[in-house]
């Protein structure tokens, strides 16, 4: 099948890496996946997410099947789940349904009890299994790497933040408190927009950011980036802390804050440079736009925790990014 030819003149749901097209072929429907080229690279992506998706099949994790791999040009034909977007239907700050929150618990305990022994070829200087406070570090270097790269465009905003001369001091002082734990195969990226609510089972997309990792980075970038209400996440917590093996549970609590904290720190840089490209072009209406605007205020917000910066209102975002 040569779906890709079927796209032309269809509108792409897009991703920051991928435009993803609903094709049809007579009764079918299939995802075509096509990589966005020249696209900003601002998170750490070293499994192709074709090898992933074939380690995972038919371990009876709800993932999406893949189907073919094509190249010149590249793309993927991945199987169609016919649903609802949690993001969708359950935007940031209304109530998911009550299966939600168990299945994603249930879903990460499982992948983290995978083997993955057969994908670390792929990370041939990764730190050692356990080592935590290298693991931190490896994931630090990447957020120092992007603001450095984007500093010549966008230092002059981070600078009316008010952020430190040197704003990641901090997390490397503290990577040395982290405990040891057993690292696992992680999605990286569970998110609103990377699942598919279907007959109420949750389907977990976009395995592009997987990695080999400490367990509790999962867990922080999770809770990160679904941003729960509080009862939920309390909800979350208490599942997992049950559910997570002992070895994989060691220091979760502690270690988890300065996880969370670090993402924190990468979403107020990333995504002021996101930002600020959607605030500048056509391709949002200003409705669109004024909600990013908010999300931006929430994240100076939440950095103030940790860095002194200054509290700019959403309004007040929207010009100096506009």
């Amino acid at each position: 099948m040569d779906k890709l030819k079927q796209t032309i003149g269809l509108t792409p749901q897009s991703g920051y890496y991928n435009n993803n097209y609903v094709v049809a072929d007579g009764d079918n429907k299939y995802i075509v996946r096509v990589p966005i080229a020249d696209c900003d690279e601002m998170d750490l992506r070293i499994i192709p997410e074709k090898y992933v998706l074939e380690f995972l099949s038919g371990r009876g994790l709800p993932v999406p099947q893949l189907l073919e791999v094509h190249s010149n040009p590249d793309y993927q034909v991945h199987e169609y789940i016919d649903g609802i977007v949690v993001n969708d239907g359950y935007p940031r700050g209304t109530q998911l349904p009550e299966y939600f929150i168990p299945q994603t618990v249930n879903f990460i305990v499982r992948l983290f009890a995978l083997d993955s022994s057969s994908l670390r070829a792929w990370f041939p200087e990764w730190p050692a299994d356990g080592d935590t406070e290298s693991y931190f570090l490896r994931m630090l270097e990447e957020v120092e790497h992007t603001y450095a790269a984007f500093w010549p465009e966008y230092g002059h905003l981070f600078q009316r933040y008010g952020l430190p001369a040197q704003p990641f001091e901090r997390f490397r002082t503290a990577a040395a408190s982290l405990q040891s734990r057993p690292f696992v195969l992680a999605h990286c990226d569970i998110h609103r927009k990377n699942g598919i609510l279907r007959e109420g089972e949750v389907i977990f997309l976009d395995w592009e950011l997987a990695l080999i990792a400490d367990p509790v980075y999962e867990i922080s970038v999770h809770l990160h980036k679904m941003d729960y209400l509080p009862e939920e996440e309390a909800r979350f917590l208490q599942l997992m802390e049950r559910e997570l093996p002992i070895e994989l549970a060691a220091g979760f609590q502690a270690d988890l804050q300065l996880y969370r904290e670090l993402e924190q720190a990468k979403s107020l840089i990333v995504d002021t440079v996101r930002y600020s490209k959607q605030l500048q072009s056509n391709e949002i209406d200003r409705r669109e736009k004024l909600e990013l605007a908010d999300k931006l205020e929430k994240k100076l917000k939440q950095a103030s925790s940790f860095w002194n910066v200054e509290l700019f209102t959403a309004q007040q975002l929207f010009a100096m990014l506009s």
